[in-house]
């Protein structure tokens, strides 16, 4: 991990990583256990509990509302609403994705497709 030339997410070093063992042959096994305590972690556990805590209080008459400044690619605002459809599958919900590159709204719209969200511009 300390020679990569750049600093990157753990979830993108895994995959690099899963990359270059399929090259290998035979390909090796490459096993992790879960939860992976990176950089990430407390994000992943505030997204969850947000959630969770959603879920627990569940009525009708109100949305799940996440806002993610610096949205980038929306990866939070994707992992919650695919824990809050293994949740609350009839959860009705409101997503608010900011961030300054303008160029990313075409695949974020695919990508909102892909995971099941109702996208408006």
């Amino acid at each position: 991990y300390m020679n990569q030339p750049e600093a990157h997410a753990i979830r993108v070093r895994q995959c690099q990583v899963h990359d270059d063992l399929l090259k290998m042959q035979p390909t090796p096994t490459f096993q992790t256990s879960w939860p992976v305590v990176s950089e990430e972690y407390f994000e992943y556990a505030d997204v969850l509990d947000a959630v969770s805590d959603f879920a627990a209080e569940h009525n009708r008459k109100r949305k799940f509302v996440f806002v993610e400044l610096g949205a980038g690619y929306g990866h939070w605002t994707f992992t919650a609403h695919r824990a809050l459809m293994q949740k609350v599958p009839l959860a009705s919900y409101q997503y608010l994705m900011v961030d300054v590159v303008s160029e990313l709204r075409p695949l974020i719209s695919k990508l909102a497709a892909l995971n099941g969200v109702n996208a408006t511009a």
